[in-house]
């Protein structure tokens, strides 16, 4: 069927009962909508049980950008010894998380 036949039949559609193609119309909206929506919740709910705070890897994640953070202040503030042993007890801490990351 072309695209033509199809815009005249919508087109017919319409002047023939606006109020009825009306309903249909918004029937199929809040129907989109609201499939819409579900997904949105499931995304969001999955995205926020990722982040796990207290688990046992994702808690060297936690702490290497901590230190990373820690490591940026005391270098802002010309504590550059400091900052060097944060940026390596961070890094440690990166690389623990990403190889129990692989592991698991």
């Amino acid at each position: 069927m072309s695209p033509e036949k199809t815009c005249r039949g919508t087109a017919k559609k319409v002047r023939s009962d606006p109020e009825k193609f009306h309903k249909m119309a918004n029937k199929k909206a809040e129907r989109h909508l609201n499939r819409f929506l579900k997904k949105l919740d499931n995304k969001a709910e999955k995205m926020l049980l990722q982040i796990d705070f207290v688990g046992p890897v994702e808690k060297w994640l936690w702490l290497g950008i901590l230190g990373l953070g820690i490591a940026i202040a005391f270098s802002i503030l010309g504590l550059e010894v400091l900052s060097g042993l944060c940026i390596m007890v961070a890094l440690a801490c990166l690389l623990v998380w990403k190889i129990k990351r692989a592991l698991t």
